[in-house]
């Protein structure tokens, strides 16, 4: 946090990047963050990404997106997509 506050930049120009998913180990860093509003991304291309079929990267990515990232950093922006709008491409 204090790299951030100490940078400089205006917070609201900021976006951070906040690890692959947000949890215990950051959760008080991205509630600083957007106390300032500043957007946390996560991303997933690391981990949910290389899930093995749509079903368990749709699991994973809901898990991601019920904990309310701002930006979801992904190589299947589609699939992520049609998770948050429930709509599948057929």
């Amino acid at each position: 946090y204090e790299d951030f506050s100490s940078s400089g930049v205006p917070w609201q120009n900021m976006m951070a990047y906040v690890g692959q998913t947000i949890d215990d180990s950051n959760r008080d860093l991205v509630e600083k963050l957007h106390a300032h509003g500043v957007k946390c991304m996560i991303a997933l291309s690391p981990t949910h990404d290389r899930l093995d079929n749509y079903e368990e990267r749709a699991t994973k990515y809901k898990e991601e997106i019920s904990l309310k990232p701002d930006v979801i950093e992904t190589d299947y922006p589609i699939e992520v997509w049609e998770v948050v709008t429930g709509l599948k491409n057929k």
